[in-house]
């Protein structure tokens, strides 16, 4: 009980965070299911990891840029096939001033996914400062996965549906 409080306390303060350069920004409307959520996602993960890491730090303000994207609409606008004209979207886009350094790297040898839906991606950072892991992940890991493996001298993404994983 008392993680899911500390939790709940990490999540309300990301979220505040997040809600102040939104305002900053003047938006009226905004989904964090984009870069800006993916970065402060990845910010709050580094954190976390700092108490086992203490030499990692995450990209700060001072080392990215940060711009809305005018964008054709979402799933519901292509359904209707008003994404071009009609409901257009503006995204946030959070990208590092340094271009990122790591990598696709090989697939792990003898893994196989157990079911086709699992996708299984491995990246590799010459420059990360810990070794290796393992994330489980869902969508919204696109928009923080290329800051968090700046981290990593390898790191396979997993994304199961059903976390049946592999066979061996």
């Amino acid at each position: 009980m008392d993680q899911a409080v500390k939790l709940s306390q990490d999540f309300a303060v990301l979220m505040s965070q997040a809600i102040v350069f939104i305002r900053d920004m003047k938006f009226i409307f905004f989904k964090l299911a984009n870069d800006l959520g993916g970065y402060f996602a990845y910010r709050e993960m580094i954190r976390h990891l700092q108490r086992h890491f203490k030499d990692i730090q995450p990209l700060s303000g001072n080392d990215i840029t940060i711009r809305p994207v005018d964008g054709e609409g979402g799933d519901l606008a292509i359904m209707l096939s008003l994404q071009q004209d009609l409901f257009r979207e503006t995204r946030i886009q959070v990208r590092p001033k340094a271009p990122f350094r790591a990598r696709s790297g090989a697939p792990t040898p003898g893994f196989r996914p157990k079911a086709p839906w699992v996708r299984l991606s491995a990246v590799e950072c010459a420059g990360g400062r810990i070794p290796a892991a393992v994330m489980v992940r869902d969508s919204f890991a696109r928009q923080l996965h290329p800051f968090l493996s700046e981290h990593f001298q390898r790191i396979v993404y997993i994304w199961d549906w059903e976390l049946h994983f592999f066979t061996q």
